[in-house]
């Protein structure tokens, strides 16, 4: 059993097979909790955020009890590298069942079909260019899904959503293997050579941490009683008036209120807040990272100002702020990559067994492996979006 020894104590450094059955045991559980809070109740979102507040829950309940366990019977419990396991598949089963991801997958599966007789035009227009074999069609199943009083599980009403999940459940796999293939091929280059700080992950390194430095902080104690005690106090307010409210939203925070007159009232919406979660993610970004954040906001509606002074009609995202923000993520990859042009050279050199200054052997598959895994994938999720109807010039862009 290989083992790495910090201040006397040994921790295991495999992981055995209970971590992916208790993590496969979780996964519906939060992805059920999560469509609850976010599709049913329309509130709160934990997905629209970064770090996934409900996978921290998770998290923080699995140390707690792992640490009870651990003083009953340390074999049973949990190592580190188990416990990030379970948090990374709660995270990611997260980010698929969260907002704009699978559950609107799901409501444009039928949607069309069900509306169509309330819009004629439908079927002139579009509903015949939409894949029926990515639809459910059947009006008479979607029919008790919209009125309610039903059950998916009734006569039968699941079957026509099998084969159209099924095929949608390959793409979004798809997607992921390839992702975990370019994760594989740029691991050594992020976190050995540029040493990336990958800022959202190091609160879960800090909550399974085997010696507890952060459970043992008062620091950390003092800012959560601080935290909690304020969102205490706000939720309870909502079922109990009397009680006051420290209002740490946007809600009534406009400091653009008094800018009516062109061109100062293109600014549009200028709030402050003060959210403790904003602080907490502030704190764990690089200096640099968060200057720009600030900084780019700002430079935006500056540019809505001077656009509005030259006589455009500024709306929402005026003057072209989404093409400046995908211009921006294109000259971002492609820095990225040729920045890292001898590094992928000799990920290459390494895939073709030529000579080479790096070795995959203690990367989950080979380069090889990965560089072939990557090409399937992608080709897969190219002729699958190719018979959605996407032409052969947009699938090679996306």
């Amino acid at each position: 059993m290989n083992t790495s020894r910090k201040r006397g104590r040994s921790e295991p450094s495999y992981v055995r097979g209970r971590a992916f059955a208790l993590g496969l045991l979780l996964v519906p559980l939060n992805a059920y909790w999560v469509i609850s809070m976010e599709k049913v109740h329309l509130g709160p979102y934990p997905t629209v955020i970064s770090i996934f507040a409900n996978a921290l829950f998770v998290l923080a309940a699995l140390a707690g009890l792992n640490a009870l366990v651990r003083r009953v019977s340390p074999s049973l419990s949990l190592s580190t590298a188990e416990m990030l396991i379970i948090y990374t598949m709660v995270a990611v089963s997260t980010a698929l069942a969260g907002h704009d991801m699978i559950p609107t997958v799901v409501a444009t599966m039928g949607y069309p079909w069900r509306a169509e007789p309330y819009n004629p035009d439908w079927s002139r227009t579009f509903l015949s260019h939409l894949p029926e074999w990515l639809s459910v069609t059947d009006t008479a199943v979607l029919k008790p899904l919209y009125e309610g009083n039903s059950s998916l599980y009734a006569s039968g009403h699941w079957r026509p959503w099998v084969l159209p999940s099924l095929w949608w459940v390959s793409f979004y796999a798809a997607i992921v293997w390839v992702m975990m293939c370019v994760n594989t091929l740029l691991r050594k280059q992020w976190m050995e050579h540029e040493r990336l700080t990958f800022p959202i992950v190091q609160l879960p390194l800090a909550m399974t941490e085997p010696r507890g430095e952060l459970w043992r902080s008062r620091l950390f104690w003092t800012a959560f009683g601080m935290t909690f005690a304020l969102e205490l106090l706000n939720g309870l307010s909502l079922y109990f008036p009397s009680l006051p409210t420290i209002n740490v939203t946007e809600r009534g925070h406009d400091l653009a209120l008094g800018l009516t007159t062109r061109p100062w009232s293109a600014v549009g919406w200028l709030p402050y807040s003060f959210y403790p979660f904003v602080v907490g993610l502030g704190y764990l970004l690089p200096a640099d990272l968060s200057f720009s954040v600030w900084f780019f906001y700002l430079f935006w509606k500056l540019e809505k100002i001077i656009a509005s002074a030259l006589g455009m009609d500024v709306g929402f995202d005026a003057p072209y702020i989404r093409q400046q923000e995908f211009g921006g993520a294109v000259a971002l990859v492609v820095m990225l990559a040729w920045s890292s042009r001898g590094y992928l050279r000799q990920v290459w050199r390494r895939a073709m067994n030529r000579e080479s200054a790096l070795d995959d052997s203690g990367e989950p598959i080979s380069y090889r492996s990965a560089i072939v895994g990557a090409a399937l994938g992608m080709a897969y999720a190219g002729v699958f979006m190719s018979r959605i109807g996407m032409s052969p010039l947009v699938v090679v862009i996306a």
